[in-house]
């Protein structure tokens, strides 16, 4: 961290890569998580029934696939900007 002088007091600049690690390793358990949480979702609500497990899937899994790939851009955005 480098530091900032503001008169009398010395601030320090925010430097969020010690963290950055972390965060990305909460956010790929956060997905992996809700992504179990629709697919027993599903299967819970249509009550073992095959073509209503899969009507629900096919309704929600294009919105949660779209979630996942903004995750994983977000990732590979940070990696790239890493790079430079």
């Amino acid at each position: 961290m480098s530091p900032v002088a503001s008169g009398r007091q010395t601030y320090y600049a925010y430097d969020p890569e010690p963290r950055r690690g972390l965060v990305r390793s909460v956010l790929a358990i956060v997905v992996l998580f809700s992504l179990f949480l629709v697919v027993g979702e599903c299967v819970y609500a249509a009550h073992g029934d095959y073509t209503k497990t899969r009507q629900l899937l096919d309704e929600l899994m294009p919105a949660f696939t779209g979630f996942i790939g903004s995750a994983i851009g977000f990732y590979f955005g940070g990696k790239a900007r890493q790079g430079r």
